[in-house]
C-alpha cells in the first residue's frame, strides 16, 4: 500500500515540475452516492491526544443500515466518530435498508476515490460482491458488526486487502439474557425479532433457546417480523397464542414497544417479563422504570473498533494474528439491570460522547501508539471494555 502511494506521490511531482506550477490543488470531496447522506461532522476534529505529525488525513467511506433507528443511529456515529476525531475524513451514506443499495454504495466509495470503508454488510448474502469491489479497486476494508457467516469470514482472512472484522457476541447475547430470564424466575419464553436470515438476530435466538433450553426451561414459539412496524401485531398474535408465557425476549430494542404494547392490550403485562438485547436509551429508560426487567448492549463498540482497524491498515500497522491472517475480534454484551442502567446511561446514552474513551482508541491507533498489534487489541476487547472500566476511563458514574 505505501510503496503505492509512494509512486503516485512521485508521478505528481514530475507533473508539476513539467508544468512549472508552484502548488497543486487537491480535491477530497465525495462523489454524491444519490442516497441519503449521513452527516459526517465536516474536518477532523482537534483530539488534543498524543503526536500524530506525519499521519495522512485519509478519507475512509462508513455506511449506515438506514436512517431513523436509534441503534443503527448509534453505530453510525461511532463509526464515523473516530473516523473524523483522529485525524481522517469520513464520508458517510445510508443504505436505505437495501441490500442492492450497499452494492452501490460500496462502488461509490471506489468512484469518490475513497482510501479505505469501514463496512457493516447487513445481509451475509451481499459479502462476497462487497469483498470483490474492494479486492478489484485495491482498497483496503474493515467490516463490523455484521460480518458475514463463519465459512465466509474464513475465506476472507487470506484477502490482501481486508483490514479485520469485529462485532459482538450475539450468540453470547441471547445466552446472557436466557440466564438471567432463567434466575429471576421464568420457566416459558417466546421470542421476537427480525427477518430470519439476519445473522445477528439468527445468533440471539440461537444462543437464548439453547441456553434456556439447557436449563430447563421452554421455549413456546417465536416470530419474526420484516421490520419494527410489525412488531405490536406480530408481538400480538405471538402473545395472544402464548398467554402462559414467563417472559419475552426481544432481539433488538426496535421490537420492545410493540411487545409492551400487544402485552397490556392482551391483559399480561403484570406477568409478562421482557428481556431485549440492543439496548438504547428508550428501553435503558423502560429497564429504570421496571417496564423491562433487562437486557444487554455495547452496539457501538464495534464500528469504533472496526474504524480503528481501517484506519491502521492505512497507516500501515495492519492487525494480524500469530498467524499473519486478519483478525475476527468479538466484544462481550454488557448486561444491564435496574442495579447497573443508571452507569450504563452514563457510558452509552450521552449525546455527543461515545462509550470508548478516547484515551482508549489512542492505545489502539498507531499513529498515536506505534506499539499496538493484536495483543494490544485482545487486551481492550477483554479487559478495558467492562461497563466499570468504561466509565472510569470517561470518568463519569
Amino acid at each position: 500500500m505505501r510503496k503505492k502511494v509512494s509512486k503516485i506521490l512521485a508521478l505528481i511531482v514530475a507533473l508539476v515540475m513539467m508544468l512549472g506550477c508552484a502548488a497543486c490543488s487537491n480535491n477530497d470531496t465525495p462523489a454524491e452516492t444519490g442516497n441519503a447522506p449521513v452527516e459526517t461532522g465536516g474536518e477532523p476534529a482537534e483530539t488534543g491526544g498524543g503526536d500524530t505529525a506525519g499521519a495522512e488525513n485519509w478519507t475512509i467511506g462508513s455506511n449506515i443500515w438506514g436512517t431513523g433507528v436509534p441503534i443503527l443511529e448509534m453505530m453510525n456515529s461511532a463509526s464515523l466518530y473516530v473516523i473524523d476525531n483522529f485525524g481522517c475524513t469520513s464520508m458517510g451514506v445510508s443504505d436505505d435498508y437495501s441490500s442492492d443499495v450497499t452494492i452501490q454504495n460500496m462502488q461509490k466509495f471506489i468512484g469518490a476515490g475513497v482510501a479505505g470503508a469501514n463496512v457493516y454488510c447487513n445481509a451475509a448474502t451481499t459479502l462476497p460482491r462487497v469483498v470483490d469491489i474492494f479486492t478489484e479497486a485495491e482498497t483496503p476494508f474493515a467490516l463490523h458488526t455484521g460480518i458475514g457467516t463463519e465459512d465466509q469470514f474464513s475465506m476472507l482472512t487470506e484477502c490482501e486487502y481486508f483490514a479485520g472484522a469485529v462485532d459482538a457476541n450475539c450468540v453470547l447475547a441471547g445466552e446472557q439474557m436466557a440466564e438471567l430470564a432463567y434466575e429471576e424466575g421464568c420457566r416459558t419464553a417466546v421470542m421476537i425479532g427480525g427477518n430470519i436470515g439476519d445473522t445477528n438476530h439468527d445468533q440471539r435466538s440461537q444462543g437464548f433457546r439453547e441456553t434456556f433450553e439447557a436449563l430447563g426451561g421452554t421455549v413456546l414459539d417465536e416470530a419474526r417480523c420484516t421490520d419494527a412496524s410489525e412488531a405490536t401485531t406480530k408481538a400480538g398474535d405471538l402473545l395472544s397464542a402464548n398467554r402462559e408465557a414467563d417472559c419475552i425476549y426481544c432481539f433488538v430494542g426496535d421490537y420492545v414497544p410493540g411487545s409492551v404494547t400487544a402485552s397490556e392490550n392482551l391483559g399480561i403485562s403484570d406477568h409478562l417479563k421482557i428481556y431485549v438485547s440492543n439496548v438504547d436509551a428508550s428501553t435503558a429508560e423502560m429497564i429504570k422504570e421496571g417496564t423491562v426487567a433487562g437486557g444487554n448492549d455495547g452496539t457501538n463498540m464495534p464500528p469504533m473498533i472496526g474504524s480503528s482497524l481501517v484506519m491502521n491498515y492505512l497507516d500501515g500497522y495492519k492487525i494480524v494474528d500469530e498467524n499473519g491472517l486478519a483478525c475476527h475480534f468479538q466484544t462481550t454484551p454488557i448486561v444491564i439491570t435496574p442495579d447497573n442502567v443508571d452507569l450504563y446511561m452514563d457510558v452509552f446514552c450521552v449525546d455527543g460522547q461515545q462509550p470508548i474513551a478516547d484515551s482508549i482508541m489512542e492505545t489502539l491507533l498507531g499513529r498515536y501508539n506505534p506499539e499496538t498489534g493484536y495483543d494490544t487489541y485482545m487486551d481492550v476487547i477483554n479487559n478495558q471494555l467492562t461497563l466499570e472500566n468504561l466509565a472510569a476511563a470517561l470518568g463519569v458514574g
